[in-house]
């Protein structure tokens, strides 16, 4: 039997229907807790409500790295740009602190694709959930849009990416850095 086919069973079953008239009930506090689901159920289970319904969902699981199996389990159910992951900012807890540079990409991407208004499904842990992320506004206001052909001051650049908070580096090896080599800013 094909996964597709398993999830179209899932999608028939009376608890995923009752599942969807809970959370079409228009109540703004809508939250569901599935229980008793072993293995890739949940995800199955899951899948077929997101599909019976067709509205976006925040998945919050409560450790990093079951949110990241979820994750996993749901991009075989759903196109891989129908279903984000976003992680927490820092290495492994904001308890033990350092940011982690590559999650921050990873929060801008999911960020940009909740703000264009697509349809998607969003898998996070609450550490992640809870972190304070820019207003649009805000985004808007710290980009710098640069063009094929265009001139800047190198001077101007560099006094910019220090005030959106990058670093100068002699080498760049990590997001969040830039290094100046003559008259190329490597960013």
């Amino acid at each position: 039997m094909q996964l597709k086919q398993l999830s179209s069973l899932y999608q028939a079953q009376p608890s995923v229907k009752a599942a969807d008239a809970f959370l079409s009930s228009g109540r703004q506090d809508s939250v569901l807790h599935l229980r008793q689901l072993a293995g890739s159920a949940a995800s199955l289970v899951l899948g077929a409500i997101i599909r019976h319904t067709g509205r976006p969902f925040v998945l919050v699981h409560d450790d990093p790295d079951q949110a990241a199996y979820l994750y996993y389990d749901l991009v075989q159910l759903f196109d891989k740009d129908e279903v984000l992951m976003l992680p927490a900012s820092f290495r492994h807890s904001i308890r033990y602190g350092g940011q982690d540079a590559g999650n921050h990409i990873l929060r801008t991407e999911v960020l940009a694709a909740l703000a264009q208004g697509r349809r998607k499904v969003v898998v996070t842990c609450p550490e992640a959930f809870i972190e304070k992320v820019l207003t649009q506004e805000e985004l808007e206001a710290r980009t710098l849009q640069i063009e094929k052909g265009a001139r800047l001051d190198t001077s101007f650049v560099i006094e910019l990416l220090g005030e959106f908070g990058f670093q100068q580096t002699d080498y760049v090896y990590e997001p969040g850095q830039f290094a100046v080599r003559g008259s190329l800013i490597d960013v």
